[in-house]
């Protein structure tokens, strides 16, 4: 993992005073849901982590969305193979709802906690862990790696503070076991750059 540590985000944003599971009330929710640019954009990152991930959607195929929200990554998930083994959890009752309401297997749950004892092919987590401390990287570290099967892949797209946060944070999934591999889109550009990680239980 290159380590530039160059970039810093310096405007002030909700996830950097509030819990997802406070700011995202039946307001913030609705808002969420009922916007179909955040429904594209949600989409064309999922998609982008599916590619960088490399997996193969074959029926039955598990896949847990850690941080799932109002559920747009599933029912995209759903739509390109209505056979896949599919569950969610998000922290917001609100969100969590909506997606409910969409038919999809979820539960209340936390990254530092999740609430499944199933073992994975895949995990994805879009637009979430921006919300979690940094003090509590390690922890989730630890629970992707238990529900994660061996050769299983995780993929986590998110917006870090800093690029300096990035690699603290990758260098604690790495401690934990996985092999890791960040990738910086439109990396010069601050308000198109997306940032993805990928970690490979390989043990």
């Amino acid at each position: 993992m290159k380590r530039s540590n160059n970039w810093i985000v310096k405007n002030k944003r909700p996830e950097d005073t509030s819990a997802s599971k406070d700011f995202y009330d039946s307001t913030e929710s609705d808002r969420y849901e009922f916007s179909s640019s955040m429904k594209r954009r949600q989409e064309k990152m999922t998609l982008r982590l599916l590619d960088l991930m490399g997996v193969d959607l074959t029926d039955g195929f598990k896949i847990l969305d850690a941080g799932c929200g109002t559920g747009f990554s599933m029912t995209l998930l759903r739509n390109l193979n209505s056979k896949l083994y599919l569950r969610g959890f998000d922290s917001s009752k609100e969100m969590l709802q909506k997606s409910k309401d969409k038919k999809l297997q979820v539960k209340l749950g936390s990254l530092e906690k999740i609430p499944f004892k199933d073992k994975f092919d895949s995990i994805i987590c879009i637009s979430a862990l921006q919300w979690v401390p940094k003090e509590n990287i390690s922890e989730i570290a630890s629970e992707f790696y238990r529900v994660l099967k061996k050769n299983g892949v995780a993929g986590i797209q998110y917006y870090p503070e800093s690029e300096e946060r990035l690699f603290e944070d990758a260098s604690k999934f790495k401690k934990q076991g996985f092999r890791v591999i960040v990738t910086q889109d439109n990396y010069y550009n601050p308000v198109k750059r997306k940032i993805y990680v990928t970690l490979y239980k390989e043990v």
